[in-house]
Formats: C-alpha cells, structure tokens, sequence
C-alpha cells in the first residue's frame, strides 16, 4: 500500500501522475487497476481512433501453438502412399474434418474477444456464427468435388481476419495477433493450393 502513497515533499501534479500510473482506461469509459496475473507482458498502443489502451504482448505459447496448428495441414499431403493404405480414415476426410474444426475454434474466439467492451458488438459475433456454420456445412458435402470444400474452408479462414480487423479497430483485438494469424492463414492457404492440385 505504501508503493502506492506519493512520497512527502512532492507536488501536487507529480502526486496525480503517479496515481495514474495505477490505473488503466479500458474502452474509454472506466478505469481499473493493472492486473497482475502471471506470466503475461503488458504495454501500450494506440487505437485506431488515437486513445491510449494496454494492450498483452506476445507469448511465446502464443506464436508457437498457432504455428503448430497449420502443421497437419502440410503432414496429411506429406504422407507416403504406401501408408495410407493403412490408415483408418482416408487423409483427405482427416484434412476436412481438421479444417473444419479449426474454422469453428476460431469463430468461437471471437465471442471471447467481444465480451470486454462495454456493449459486445452485434456484427462480429453474428458473423462469426455463421462462419463456424460454414465450417460444419464443409463436412456436409462427401459428394461435392475436393474444390467445393477447400475453397469453402479457405474464405472462412480469411472471413474470419477480417472479422478480427475489425475487433481491432473497435480496440478489442491486438494488432501483433492479427499479424500472426494472418502469416499462419496464409501458409494454410498454401497447403490448399497444394491439396487442391492433389485432390
């Protein structure tokens, strides 16, 4: 408590700006107290609309088990033909179906991203329904051409960084995330191409 009592002998205005160093404006409308949980890393950006907000910088967790997530996409069109023969479920439904499954985890992120403004924004979350509906109506479609469901899968995947766009224009999302998914959208696009010359 005594960290945060300004010092005897100093000004007024100095007293003020070390109180404020406590605090933080979270959407411009009330102020909290810096949390301190563990192990995340705190600084500060300027929204689109030119207000000061905290915002977490990366962690390594963070950048590393986004990257692995587009992995299976390249080690399913890796597999040697001799062992999909042996294999329970046909690669290219595997790759359907994790697809599929990535595009609704992280539709369903966004509802998360939303919560912490003072009114959650219709759009982004309505939409965000919709995409992971997308993503389920990919396995709905066995009889369609390889082509169909690639490209379904892919639009959702770039529909869904525009929606995290404009979380971040709302100062909801941080820009370091949208650049990371953006790379890692991009690399997964690239295994489509190739699994569209596969299939």
């Amino acid at each position: 408590m005594a960290g945060l009592l300004p010092s005897p002998g100093i000004t007024c205005l100095q007293a003020s700006q070390t109180m404020r160093l406590n605090k933080r404006v979270v959407a411009g409308q009330r102020s909290v107290r810096k949390p301190a949980a563990p192990g995340l890393r705190y600084g500060h950006e300027l929204n689109p609309d030119g207000m000061q907000r905290m915002t977490i910088k990366p962690s390594y967790i963070s950048i590393a088990l986004t990257a692995l997530g587009a992995l299976p996409f390249y080690g399913l069109l890796l597999l040697p033909e001799d062992w999909i023969a042996f294999l329970i479920v046909n690669p290219q439904d595997a790759y359907r179906s994790y697809g599929a499954v990535i595009a609704s985890f992280m539709a369903g992120t966004v509802w998360g991203f939303s919560q912490p403004a003072k009114t959650p924004p219709l759009g982004p979350i309505l939409i965000s329904n919709i995409l992971a509906l997308a993503g389920w109506a990919s396995l709905l479609l066995p009889s369609m051409p390889a082509f169909f469901w690639l490209g379904l899968q892919v639009a959702v995947f770039w529909a869904l960084i525009a929606v995290d766009w404009t979380l971040w224009r709302r100062g909801l999302q941080e820009a370091w995330y949208i650049r990371l998914r953006a790379l890692v959208t991009a690399a997964v696009t690239l295994a489509y191409l190739v699994a569209l010359t596969r299939w």
